[in-house]
């Protein structure tokens, strides 16, 4: 094995990058929020959340994921010809869907309970082709190493999301306003992303046997991977809809706000990671540092995100109670469920990319079956024997397990030893419930006045846990084994 990883600060710095402005997206729109939530009530919350889950299963299939493979393609020309299939493919998934909807809104609205929605089926085309163009144009730049067109994106993004919901929401429509937002942020995310690129050049060289070729020697992504990503979306956005038909629109709404400030902030600090790992893996593969520089990535996210996440699994009632109200302590609730296959999914994000590069893609479109399956059926069945929050839990454990059994598999594959995997998250895990529970009983001790106390200092400890987590060093221990 390698005997070290030079210069991984440098891959944390691009993290950093991406991460903090992906982190200002959704400080934008938490700082929003406490306002927004005095403007929309749960029912308009879940009409987003409703919105979002159709929009995520079309984004899972709207590039048919060549997108993945623009960073890592062998040269420019091949890097253009995939940029625009993945445009023309969003363009024609765009279309499709517009007919699909005009086609079987009737059924929709009889059938599924997605009446609430029916006036916005126009704006899904819109953000489906302006979302996979922006996935198609961030490849290209992450290919580039041009990570601050990417952090403009997502900090225009979240700016524009909250301005549009804000202004929408203060004329009155409600119903509508946060999924204007939303779309309108896409789009906005997606024209940055046009601006200032040298894309132009190797476009003009692409020709239809460039793109014929390109098609063909990517084409596991359309025929496995792209199902095994409708999958895995799948498995996430029909717990919206179990929750909605289980417990009502209302429940739908707390789950959506839950979701959104955990697995949404989650979901963009996992594609900084990855993104840069990807743009490192390229010239860690010609040296024979890809194995070792998995291990390295996997070792220093659990020690980043372990504390802070059970940290906030322990005070996320009374944080949301502080930042929105009281009536938002339920969205609480589910987001402390939510934690554990959060946390799962950012030690693990940079992974799936060994995926693309080793031709693994059966072995995720399997993982995904049992993922997507295994999780809804423990929400079913947790939800309908006990309540709400025990199917959100055995959605969340569920899902944890899986994924990070799944994500150890990975760097096993690649020569770790179960032990030097385990051992990592196991001392992180004993430190973030020692921690947790400490601060529950500074609650417990001190009553009501405790929710602002223990929030506070808990953002203390988190501050300080990540300020000695970071890595400073120019490298790292070679991987065991």
């Amino acid at each position: 094995m390698p005997n070290g990883i030079p210069h991984e600060p440098r891959f944390f710095r691009h993290v950093g990058l991406l991460a903090g402005a992906s982190a200002i997206g959704p400080l934008v729109a938490f700082a929003a929020y406490p306002f927004l939530t005095r403007i929309f009530d749960p029912g308009q919350f879940g009409v987003l959340g409703l919105f979002e889950a159709v929009l995520a299963i079309s984004l899972s299939f709207c590039t048919l994921r060549y997108h993945l493979a623009i960073p890592v393609a062998d040269d420019d020309l091949d890097a253009a010809s995939l940029v625009a299939v993945s445009i023309a493919s969003s363009g024609a998934v765009a279309v499709l869907l517009a007919i699909v909807l005009h086609w079987t809104q009737d059924f929709a609205v009889s059938n599924l309970r997605l009446s609430s929605i029916r006036h916005l089926t126009w704006l899904l085309p819109v953000a489906t082709f302006a979302s996979g163009s922006a996935l198609a144009l961030a490849g290209w730049h992450t290919r580039r190493r041009a990570f601050a067109r990417i952090a403009a994106s997502r900090i225009c993004q979240g700016l524009v999301q909250v301005s549009v919901q804000t202004a929408v929401g203060l004329m009155g429509m409600l119903q509508s306003g946060l999924a204007l937002g939303l779309v309108a942020a896409r789009v906005a995310a997606g024209l940055v992303l046009c601006g200032r690129t040298d894309l132009g050049p190797p476009m003009r060289r692409v020709s239809w046997p460039n793109l014929v070729a390109a098609t063909k020697r990517h084409r596991r992504l359309p025929l496995i991977s792209s199902w095994s990503a409708i999958i895995n979306i799948l498995g996430q956005q029909l717990s919206v809809l179990i929750v909605g038909a289980s417990f009502g629109v209302d429940a739908v709404g707390f789950y959506s706000l839950a979701f959104l400030v955990t697995v949404g902030p989650a979901h963009l600090v996992s594609q900084a990671i990855e993104q840069s790992f990807v743009a490192r893996m390229r010239d860690a593969e010609r040296e024979g540092r890809t194995a070792a520089l998995a291990y390295s990535v996997y070792r220093s996210l659990v020690r980043m995100g372990t504390v802070p996440a059970i940290v906030f699994a322990a005070l996320a009632p009374d944080l949301f109670s502080v930042a929105f109200g009281q009536t938002w302590s339920l969205a609480g609730e589910f987001a402390r469920w939510l934690v554990p296959s959060v946390l799962a999914a950012i030690v693990g994000s940079h992974l799936p990319s060994l995926v693309v590069l080793r031709h693994w893609q059966r072995a995720e479109l399997v993982f995904n079956v049992a993922l997507a399956s295994s999780r809804c059926v423990a929400l079913l069945w947790a939800g309908n024997a006990v309540g709400p929050f025990a199917g959100v839990l055995a959605y969340g454990v569920t899902g944890a397990i899986l994924t990070l059994g799944y994500s150890a598999s990975l760097i096993v594959a690649e020569g770790a030893r179960i032990r030097d995997v385990a051992v990592p998250l196991l001392k992180e895990t004993v430190s973030g419930l020692a921690i947790g529970g400490g601060l529950l009983g500074v609650r417990a001790v001190l009553g009501d006045a405790g929710s602002s106390t223990a929030c506070a200092i808990g953002l203390v400890v988190v501050a300080l846990h990540l300020a000695l987590a970071i890595p400073r060093r120019a490298s790292v221990a070679a991987m065991p084994g």
